[in-house]
């Protein structure tokens, strides 16, 4: 496994000693989703399947965020919303294979327009979306990697997915906030979700430090 994706791993196992050590947690729900390449690599798949917002849509926008870091890939903020973008427009003949999809917020979305990510001033862009699929067999190792690593705890392990863990977090009323949402991880999620302060300020502290 590359060390980039090692790192995720570590850095995933360290919060979750951290909390162990910190909260009263009996269970552990992660999200888990496998890829599935074939799907990935078919345009007539992923450009009508995720504007239709289906599962594998969801599927899309999730191996997205884990190709791009979960940020915009112009700005580069976090924690805004973000809209799948084609690195090469559609209009400009850009496709909707993955290799052309990208993330952006709202702002960087508008301001490029019909231009390329090379005329927006992000030559870089279409060759890392390239090396999208080479990653997708190390993306659906690590997660394997973590789910073996996350039951040597001892304590029970379910997944869940991405799109799962949006749908309990919006059916409850909740905010996007980190905090909410790894409350919202897995098929057991509660209908009612209560998030005492103290949660809240042991999340934040391992989340900044």
């Amino acid at each position: 496994m590359p060390p980039s994706f090692e790192a995720r791993v570590n850095q995933t196992l360290s919060a979750v000693n951290k909390l162990l050590k910190l909260l009263p947690i009996t269970a552990i729900s992660t999200e888990h989703v496998k890829f599935d390449t074939q799907k990935l690599q078919n345009p007539e798949l992923s450009g009508i399947e995720y504007q239709k917002g289906t599962l594998f849509g969801y599927e899309v926008k999730e191996y997205l965020l884990e190709k791009w870091g979960h940020k915009c890939a112009y700005c580069g903020r976090k924690d805004v919303p973000l809209e799948i973008e084609h690195i090469i427009p559609r209009c400009r003949g850009g496709s909707d294979r993955i290799s052309n999809l990208t993330l952006a917020c709202h702002e960087c979305n508008q301001r490029k327009g019909s231009m390329t990510a090379t005329e927006f001033g992000y030559p870089h862009i279409q060759e890392q979306a390239k090396q999208s699929l080479r990653e997708v067999a190390f993306i659906n190792t690590t997660r394997w990697h973590l789910y073996e690593r996350l039951k040597a705890t001892g304590l029970p392990v379910e997944c869940g997915t991405g799109a799962l863990t949006k749908m309990n977090r919006v059916t409850r009323g909740l905010p996007k906030e980190h905090y909410f949402d790894a409350c919202c991880v897995g098929p057991s999620t509660p209908v009612k979700v209560v998030v005492t302060q103290h949660y809240v300020q042991v999340w934040r502290a391992i989340v900044k430090y």
